[in-house]
Formats: structure tokens, sequence, C-alpha cells
């Protein structure tokens, strides 16, 4: 498998949510020389408010295309918001992107899919393929 650097990617998150994007942005860059690739830093974009049409206008204006991957947090669980938002990214603005809510982990391959997954505490575990990410949120 083919690994590409993370060069050009972002994170957007809510008003209550900075330290954990803060965080997650360090985890990477932190975590992925060790599975050969490099990660700059991400441009991460705090919301005002938590609506849907606050992360759709922050997709809206921060969506072009050097941008590499978006991953999107969610300080909670909602079909309507992440439908609206993986429209948005999937159709009307192609890009690849994640989103998440906060008490999840994440496994991330080398081609930059994500998934999540239930946590238990923040850990970092290196498999030859994957990158399996594990955070509380504190």
């Amino acid at each position: 498998m083919l690994q590409v650097d993370l060069v050009r990617w972002m994170i957007i998150h809510s008003p209550r949510d900075t330290r954990f994007a803060n965080e997650f942005a360090g985890m990477m860059r932190k975590i992925g020389p060790q599975m050969g690739i490099q990660v700059g830093d991400a441009l991460i974009s705090g919301l005002r408010d938590e609506s849907t049409d606050s992360y759709l206008r922050a997709l809206r204006q921060n969506i072009n295309p050097s941008l590499q991957v978006v991953v999107i947090l969610f300080p909670t669980t909602r079909d309507d918001r992440y439908s609206a938002v993986k429209k948005l990214c999937c159709s009307e603005m192609p890009i690849a992107s994640q989103v998440s809510s906060l008490f999840q982990s994440c496994l991330i391959f080398p081609h930059y899919k994500l998934f999540f997954e239930s946590a238990v505490q923040k850990t970092v575990t290196v498999h030859r393929d994957y990158l399996l990410l594990n955070f509380y949120k504190l």
C-alpha cells in the first residue's frame, strides 16, 4: 500500500472541543512517521456554535483543491447533521472526510480512510497496516 504524506488537512470542531482538536492534531504529527508518513500542521477551525449550518459554512469556506482531507468532530451524535455534512463532502464539494463524535477512537489507514470505534482511554497501537488511536474527552 502506498503511503502519502498528509500535508494539507484540517479539523473542524465545536467551541467546547478546542483542546481535543489540538491534541488530535498533535498525536497525528507524532505518530505519522511511525506509519511512514509525514503529517503537517492541521488547519484547525473552531466554530461559534454547534449548529449544522455552522459546520456546513466552515466546510464551504475551507474546502479547496489543495486540501487533502478534513476531519469533522461533533460533540454529540446527530443523524441530520452527519447526513448534511457527508452530503456536502461526498457530493457537493468532494473531499476525503471523516466525521466523528468525540467519545470515539479512530483507526487510520495509510490512505487516510478513518474509521471510528468506541474508546476506553487515550492509547496508541501501531500495527503494520494501520494505526489505532483511542481518545477520551477529559
